[in-house]
This record gives structure tokens, C-alpha cells and sequence, in this order.
């Protein structure tokens, strides 16, 4: 709970007070409030809802030992965008596991939030491709064995361009969104 949003500190079910559904699921805050996820608004119920789907999917790829894909539909539909913006990093931890994420939209705010955490993923592996390779040159300097480094530092070289593909498909789709988005003069221009 706590890494889609940080307010967040756990999550438990309770004995429904009316008995109608069995249990509740509540949330706690980082105050002490618990609050059931009914009486969130809709876009803490969705981003604890996709949160819990990401966490079942990954449960069941430990027992079932295969890693089905992961396909979302206008997963940022209802969120504002104080919230939308947590939605993508969760989407690309859930990739990053190993398991293939396939997102429909026609929406930019989502293309632009997707296009936003893969060039911020592509920025950190570079980060840390040049302090490896930083540390190759040291370890070479000392006379060191740097297999271990450069192998990391080629691995992220293979992600590195993967993101970039990524990153020119998902621009590729904004520019095409804007491209068929009309252009419709203010009433005031005369025609």
C-alpha cells in the first residue's frame, strides 16, 4: 500500500458492520485513520484496486511459476492528476518483473505519463551505466579484474535501447494524437 501512496501505511480486511459482504477492506493512514475502500474517492479506490491487481498477478506468478500479461484499459480514466502520475511507475515496476504489460488508450495525459516515467527510467539507467563505467576504468587502473562491471555495464546497455524504442514508439503515438487532434479557430475569427 505504502509504495502506490505514501499516506498509506496498510492494508486488512474487517467484518463488514452490516454482515451484507462478509468483510471490508480498509485502508490505515500514516495518522492512524482507517478508512474502508469503499469510502475512498474513485481515485484512491482505483489506485488501490490496480495496485491489488498487480499484487495478485505477481502472487500467482509465484505459484503458478509463469508470468501472465498484465493488460490494463485506460488505466489513468479515473484519476486526477495528483494520483495519475503514481499509476505508470506501478505499470513499469510490474514490466520490470518480468511480465508483459499491454496498456489501450486513447488518452494523452496517459501516453504523456507513460512517456514520462520511460524517459526518467532511460535517464537512471544511463546514470548508472556511466558510474559502472566509471568503475571499470578504475578497477582496470588498479589492475583489477572488471568482467563482472562491464557485463553489468552491457546489460544495461541492451535495457538502455530497449527504453529508447519504447520511448520513440510512445512519441510517435503523441505526435500522432496531436497531429489528428483538429485545430478549431475561437468564434472571434472572422471566416
Amino acid at each position: 500500500a505504502h509504495e502506490v501512496e505514501e499516506e498509506w501505511t496498510g492494508l486488512f480486511t474487517l467484518p463488514d458492520p452490516l454482515g451484507a459482504q462478509g468483510e471490508s477492506l480498509v485502508v490505515r493512514y500514516r495518522t492512524g485513520r482507517e478508512v474502508q475502500a469503499l469510502r475512498l474517492s474513485t481515485g484512491a479506490q482505483g489506485l488501490l484496486y490496480l495496485s491489488l491487481r498487480v499484487a495478485l498477478a505477481d502472487h500467482d506468478a509465484e505459484i503458478r511459476k509463469v508470468r501472465l500479461p498484465l493488460i490494463c484499459d485506460d488505466p489513468l480514466v479515473h484519476f486526477d492528476d495528483e494520483r495519475a502520475p503514481k499509476v505508470m511507475p506501478l505499470l513499469q515496476r510490474a514490466g520490470e518483473s518480468g511480465r508483459q504489460v499491454i496498456v489501450f488508450t486513447c488518452h494523452e495525459r496517459t501516453l504523456e505519463a507513460a512517456r514520462k516515467v520511460t524517459q526518467t527510467r532511460s535517464q537512471e539507467l544511463q546514470n548508472k551505466r556511466n558510474v559502472l563505467s566509471k568503475q571499470v576504468g578504475e578497477a582496470k587502473r588498479k589492475g583489477e579484474d572488471a568482467s563482472a562491471l562491464m557485463a553489468e555495464v552491457a546489460g544495461i546497455g541492451d535495457e538502455g535501447k530497449r527504453l529508447e524504442g519504447e520511448l520513440e514508439a510512445i512519441q510517435a503515438q503523441l505526435q500522432d494524437l496531436m497531429l489528428s487532434t483538429p485545430n478549431v479557430p475561437h468564434a472571434s475569427v472572422p471566416t
